[in-house]
Parts: C-alpha cells; structure tokens; sequence
C-alpha cells in the first residue's frame, strides 16, 4: 500500500480565486486560464465575428501553441493571476499565513 500524501498545492484560492462554471466566463478576447479534461491551459473567447458563419468557441493556449479544438470546450474558469510585483497584487494575511505553512509540508 503506497502510504504516500498527495502534495498540496500552493496556489491558494485566497491569493487567485475559484474556479467557476464557463457559462459565467468573459466572452471578451481577455485571457483566463480554462479548465478541460484534466488539465488547465490559459484561454480565451473567439466569436469570430468576421467570419461568414460564425461559430463561436473558445480557443487554448499552452506551450505547444494555440489549439482550435471545438469537441473538448472547457468546462470551468478563473481569472490570470496579476504580473509579480504588479501594483494591483493585494494579498491578504490570510494568504500569506497559507503559503507559508503550505511551504514548511
């Protein structure tokens, strides 16, 4: 029996948010990261408005490139983190407290 404990993650949900339904997702050209089969990747709404007949979906991005896979649409969202150091990172006590123990396991 494999007596191994799962990691934690560190990212906490104080510091980037929760996930949340894709119905409730900008449909803006705006990154965000997307949720999909087992895996996240960051993202965005193309609702090819300039196209003939219009289908719109939502694009992915990860290293490999950009992706136009419209059978596996994602399921959930969150918003991009701030850039480090950006003036708009306001990180509450709660979150710190968080990290730091997350970072002693």
């Amino acid at each position: 029996m494999n007596n191994l404990k799962a990691p934690t993650p560190i990212v906490s949900s104080a510091l980037f948010g929760e996930w949340q339904r894709i119905e409730t997702a900008p449909k803006t050209r705006q990154r965000i990261i997307l949720w999909s089969g087992g895996h996240s990747d960051f993202g965005w709404w193309d609702d090819q408005k300039y196209h003939e007949k219009p289908k719109p979906f939502w694009k992915t991005q990860s290293s490999h490139g950009v992706y136009w896979d419209r059978e596996n649409q994602p399921t959930h969202w969150m918003p991009e983190p701030p850039e480090p150091n950006s003036p708009n990172v306001k990180i509450s006590e709660d979150a710190l407290v968080e990290r730091n123990d997350q970072a002693h396991l």
